[in-house]
């Protein structure tokens, strides 16, 4: 450790670059999240998947020359010489290694000297040493093996940073690779977890491939990727299991109960869930409908030219809808949170400043959460409007319920956070909120007024057929 922090390149971020013999060091790092992924081939034969894992992977391989057939590493290595620096992507040959560098720059963009010291080779002395080819995919680290339990070899691979390198990519890049092997790629698998985002964005490639609308529910876009990428192919791939960070219900919440207990739940005898949480469900109803009538429409016949428009409005209702769903549970737990304050011991001077420290807190909490809710409804009722306007004409009372109701939200919301100031005593906080409602509210009854228009004088188009 001390030799380490002579060197600059191990400078510590916080204090001096001084060995403490007595104290040691804590060394703390931070990467982006790993995927340990395997691509399964239809064969038992080793070298096919070394060979495609060496193209897949970052740092290459070594370029050969003569018969290569099928499997590229069987071809006879190229090796640097004096005076003779052969280029691994193409019949350049340069005379100092230096001329080589700088071709490989310039016409491949990639740094060799770099990728050979990516296989540990020196590049101030490569002479003897085997002429390298960068792979395709960076964050990629490839071998290929034989897995005696499937039967089958599989391509292993480290993807270490699945931003720039996402697993659905090198996966049609292996099909591709190895069709032209006459090989068939069955399936793969994640060896640990995922990340949500890396396979919700595999399913919405997958849906875009196919021409199909993105804005659909969650389960659907992750179904579409587990199907595509074959992730049942030789283990069970289950989604709660695998998927860090997938959104799930917990049981016991509102949106977990079917519609009957819901509506039954709001009629009892309880001040929660009440006119708040209702609010937020009309509200993502709204978006849901909106979404719906997107997708109905989008890529049928007569309404190509707003197709694009169509799927991107689909896909803002889903995730305005998610969100507003997330709000029926919110402004309960809210709701209840100020309840909790109001019960709090005011037996002491100290205890009394505590507790109206917590109810005024928990009000403007119980503001806050049905004001997201009008917001949020409101763009729910904008996506409705314009789904209205552009939408398949024999579906558009279905987009017009959806700005009504989602104007519900709207109103819902606005109630929820009025009845609530009365008893905050923060009065600047109550002329914001009273000046923002009356803003949201006069938007929204514009565009409400707007929708309905069109979908009377849609109506009556139709009806005079």
């Amino acid at each position: 450790m001390e030799k380490k922090l002579k060197n600059p390149h191990w400078k510590p971020d916080f204090g001096p670059a001084k060995f403490n013999a007595r104290s040691g060091a804590t060394v703390i790092g931070a990467r982006e999240f790993l995927i340990a992924y395997n691509i399964t081939l239809n064969t038992r034969e080793k070298q096919y998947a070394m060979d495609i894992a060496f193209e897949l992977r970052e740092k290459g391989r070594s370029a050969r020359q003569g018969e290569i057939g099928d499997i590229y590493m069987r071809g006879e290595l190229l090796k640097y010489q004096k005076e003779h620096y052969p280029c691994g992507d193409c019949s350049f040959v340069g005379k100092t290694f230096q001329e080589t560098v700088d071709h490989c720059q310039q016409e491949h963009q990639y740094d060799l000297t770099e990728l050979l010291s990516m296989h540990e080779i020196d590049p101030q002395n490569p002479v003897g040493q085997s002429v390298k080819t960068p792979g395709i995919f960076k964050h990629c680290k490839a071998i290929g093996w034989f897995v005696e339990e499937y039967g089958r070899a599989q391509i292993s691979i480290n993807l270490t940073n699945y931003k720039i390198t996402p697993a659905h990519l090198v996966l049609e890049k292996a099909r591709e690779l190895a069709l032209k092997k006459g090989l068939i790629v069955t399936g793969s698998e994640i060896v640990g977890l995922i990340p949500f985002q890396a396979i919700y964005q595999a399913g919405k490639y997958y849906l875009e491939k196919q021409g199909r609308s993105i804005g659909v529910p969650v389960k659907d876009i992750i179904d579409i990727a587990i199907y595509s990428m074959g992730l049942n192919d030789v283990t069970p791939f289950k989604p709660e299991e695998k998927i860090l960070g997938l959104p799930q219900i917990e049981r016991g919440k509102l949106i977990s109960m079917n519609t009957a207990e819901l509506v039954h739940e709001v009629s009892r005898e309880t001040p929660a869930p009440g006119g708040g949480s209702i609010a937020a469900l009309a509200g993502s109803l709204g978006a849901a409908l909106a979404s719906m009538v997107s997708n109905l429409t989008a890529g049928k016949k007569g309404y190509e030219k707003d197709t694009k428009e169509l799927i991107q409005l689909a896909d803002q209702a889903q995730q305005v809808k998610d969100q507003l769903l997330k709000g029926v549970d919110e402004d309960t737990d809210a709701f209840n949170a100020y309840l909790e304050a109001r019960r709090l011991p005011q037996n002491s001077p100290e205890e009394k400043k505590f507790r109206e420290e917590a109810i005024q807190n928990g009000l403007k909490e119980a503001v806050m959460v049905p004001l997201n809710t009008t917001r949020l409804s409101l763009e729910a009722l904008k996506i409705a409007r314009r789904v209205v306007e552009i939408g398949n004409r024999n579906s558009v009372t279905d987009a017009g319920v959806g700005a009504q109701i989602a104007f519900t939200g709207v109103r819902g919301g606005i109630f929820n956070v009025l009845i609530n100031l009365p008893q905050v005593t923060d009065q600047q906080f109550i002329k914001e909120m009273k000046d923002t409602c009356s803003k949201l509210e006069q938007e929204a009854e514009k565009i409400l007024q707007d929708a309905l228009k069109t979908v009377h004088a849609v109506i009556a188009k139709l009806s005079e057929k």
